[in-house]
C-alpha cells in the first residue's frame, strides 16, 4: 500500500491509469506516509500491550541502534530513485483447456525513471529567465520544473562524471553524426560542416558544451537523453549560472523541491540566431 501511495502521488494517475486530481494525490500521499507511521506504532503498541517495556536497552545499545538508523536512512536517500512504483495494470488473455483466462500484471518503475518521465513530457512552467554579468537572459524554450534535488554522495557522482569525461561525451557527439535528420537539424541550429565533422571526431564544436539537462550532482544520468549540445554563450553560461544559485548550500543527503531550467532535445538553440 505504502509503494502504490508514494506511485499514484508521483505519477498523477492511478495504476489503472486514471488521472488524479492534486487533492486524490495528496490522500495517497498520506496514506503512504501512514502506513509507514501505523506499522511503527502497531509494533510499539504489541510490546506494550505483552507487558514488554518499551525501551529496556542501556544508552550505550540505544546509541549503536540510533547510529545504525541514521546510516540505513542516508542509504535509503541515495538509492530511493531505485525503488520500484506501480504505473498500471496490464491485461492479457490466456487461452487454456478450461477456456479463456484473464491474467492481470501489474506494470511497475523506478521513481527515477517516473520523474524523467514526467520532466520530459510535461510543457508546463515559465521560460527560464538568468542572469549573465548582472543582465537577466530569457532563454526561450527552456522551461522550469519542479523537481526533487537530491544532492549525490560524492564518489558516485565523481564515478559518473569521470565516465562522462573518458567515453559518454565523446560517444554522445558520435551518435548525433549518425542520423541525416540531426545533422540537418544540427545546422539549421547554425553548426557548420567543419563543427560536424569535428564531432565525427568525438571533440565538441567550438563554443559549444555537453550539458546535463538533469545535473549529475543530482540524480540525473549519462543517458544520451539527458544530454544536450547547447552554445556556451550565453545559454550555457546562464544555465551554470542558475543552477549554482539553486544548490548553493545543499549538503550530500539533503533534498529540496526547486524549480529546475531544463531544455529540450538534444541542441540549444535549434534555430541560427
Amino acid at each position: 500500500m505504502t509503494a502504490n501511495g508514494f506511485g499514484e502521488y508521483l505519477t498523477r494517475q492511478d495504476m489503472f491509469g486514471n488521472p488524479l486530481t492534486d487533492a486524490q494525490r495528496q490522500d495517497s500521499l498520506h496514506g503512504a506516509l501512514l502506513g509507514l507511521t501505523i506499522g511503527t506504532a502497531a509494533h510499539s503498541l504489541n510490546r506494550q500491550a505483552s507487558g514488554q517495556t518499551l525501551f529496556p536497552y542501556s544508552k550505550a545499545y540505544v546509541g549503536q541502534k540510533v547510529t545504525q538508523s541514521q546510516q540505513a536512512l542516508s542509504k535509503l536517500r541515495s538509492n530511493i530513485g531505485q525503488l520500484r512504483v506501480p504505473v498500471g495494470v496490464e491485461a492479457q488473455q490466456l487461452a487454456t483447456n478450461a477456456g479463456r483466462v484473464t491474467n492481470f500484471n501489474l506494470n511497475t518503475k523506478t521513481l527515477s525513471d517516473v520523474k524523467h518521465d514526467w520532466i520530459w513530457k510535461s510543457e508546463t512552467g515559465p521560460e527560464h529567465i538568468g542572469k549573465l554579468k548582472g543582465e537577466n537572459i530569457l532563454l526561450k524554450g527552456i522551461r522550469e520544473k519542479d523537481i526533487t534535488y537530491t544532492k549525490r554522495p560524492r564518489e558516485e557522482f565523481k564515478q559518473l562524471r569521470n565516465k562522462f569525461n573518458s567515453s559518454v561525451r565523446k560517444n554522445f557527439l558520435l551518435d548525433l553524426t549518425k542520423s541525416d535528420k540531426k545533422i540537418k537539424i544540427l545546422l539549421n541550429a547554425g553548426l557548420s560542416k567543419t563543427d560536424i565533422n569535428d564531432m565525427k571526431n568525438g571533440f565538441v564544436p567550438e563554443g559549444y558544451q555537453v550539458h546535463h539537462k538533469l545535473p549529475l550532482d543530482d540524480g540525473g544520468t549519462n543517458d544520451f537523453s539527458n544530454l544536450i549540445l547547447i552554445k556556451n554563450d550565453p545559454y550555457h553560461k546562464v544555465l551554470t549560472n542558475s543552477q549554482r544559485t539553486l544548490t548553493r548550500g545543499i549538503k550530500v543527503g539533503d533534498s529540496i523541491i526547486i524549480k529546475w531550467p531544463i531544455p529540450k532535445g538534444f541542441v540549444y538553440p535549434e534555430t541560427k540566431n
